[in-house]
């Protein structure tokens, strides 16, 4: 419903002979209908992200569908093997056998998850509390604290002049106190490595653009970065070209990104840099 391109709504108002949509990936929760092709209402549900909620979708014997979101647990009448525990902020009945199953798996790996490389004095949020859906993460369209920290990590590990981690990649707030392995994780679970490439300030110039290129729209691929500094025009609608893929190609007007600086100085487009980034984004990944 709010990715960057194609939305379920547009793709199902150019197809018919569908009964249902089962909608996944962007971690919000509705039940609602859209038109289809031929302008028939069309049931549409997704049930947002770690288990928040279950979909349940009834096919009747005479063809009729309907939809509903089961997001409250009911008390278990019998309680000999249930226990109340408070999961995302509020109070909810789980089975004993399955959390201790799970704490002892926690217990195996808690030395390693526990572990404290320093500690935070701010809340670094992804997102406005309360809200969900990633286009709502900031990281996606501007400049977040959390990128900034993921950026100048990877900049100081990779030694280099600057540093590019796509708003795609944080995938979780950092909450004031100490920081742990396990909050590391949930922040960057991509177990992508780190690489350093060697390009010249016209690369640099030519992915800042296309990253920026769906702004003011919400794009895993907008750029958190170290060692640079830069400027985006709104006014101006983007001429980035790309292949059928997706993938970069060239600019042909002008360019919505200006006022490059590397480290302070004024980028120069033949100049070599050394720029730190995931084998993700070295492999174009996000185009």
């Amino acid at each position: 419903m709010d990715v960057e391109q194609y939305t379920s709504n547009e793709l199902l108002s150019k197809l018919e002979n569908v009964d249902a949509v089962l909608d996944g990936h962007t971690h919000i929760v509705y039940n609602t209908s859209t038109k289809d092709k031929n302008s028939n209402d069309i049931h549409i549900t997704q049930t947002g992200t770690k288990l928040q909620s279950i979909g349940k979708l009834v096919i009747k014997n005479d063809g009729t569908i309907s939809s509903e979101i089961i997001q409250e647990i009911p008390d278990p009448g019998d309680t000999s093997n249930a226990i109340k525990l408070t999961r995302g902020g509020k109070e909810i009945w789980v089975n004993k056998d399955m959390n201790n199953f799970i704490n002892e798996i926690f217990k195996e790996y808690g030395d390693e998850l526990n572990i404290v490389y320093g500690s935070n004095e701010y809340d670094l949020l992804i997102r406005p509390e309360g809200s969900s859906g990633s286009s709502s993460i900031y990281c996606r369209f501007q400049e977040c604290t959390v990128g900034n920290l993921l950026a100048d990590a990877f900049k100081s590990a990779g030694n280099s002049d600057t540093a590019f981690v796509n708003g795609g990649a944080v995938r979780n707030s950092l909450i004031k106190g100490n920081l742990t392995r396990s909050q590391v994780m949930e922040v960057a679970p991509f177990f992508n490595n780190l690489i350093v490439k060697n390009v010249p300030g016209q690369c640099i110039l030519d992915a800042l653009e296309f990253g920026v290129s769906k702004h003011p729209s919400a794009s895993g691929g907008f750029p958190q970065v170290s060692g640079i500094n830069y400027d985006i025009d709104t006014t101006l609608n983007t001429t980035v070209e790309t292949d059928s893929r997706g993938v970069f190609l060239n600019v042909t007007g002008k360019r919505k990104v200006s006022n490059v600086k590397i480290n302070g100085e004024d980028i120069d487009p033949n100049k070599n840099y050394s720029v730190s980034m995931s084998d993700y984004i070295g492999n174009g990944g996000d185009g």
